[in-house]
């Protein structure tokens, strides 16, 4: 879900010349970095407020 967001928002603010110019598996590469981030960083945040 998280990636469908970034994904939107670049595609908003900067068009669709952004995701044309780059390679498809890089693309895939940063949005799974980007929601692994982001799921971790929840994670993380819900251990620290049971403790």
């Amino acid at each position: 879900m998280a990636a469908l967001v970034f994904g939107t928002i670049t595609l908003v603010f900067y068009g669709p010349e952004q995701f044309l110019y780059m390679r498809w598996w890089w693309l895939f590469d940063l949005l799974l970095v980007y929601t692994a981030c982001i799921n971790l960083g929840g994670e993380l945040l819900l251990f620290m407020s049971y403790r």
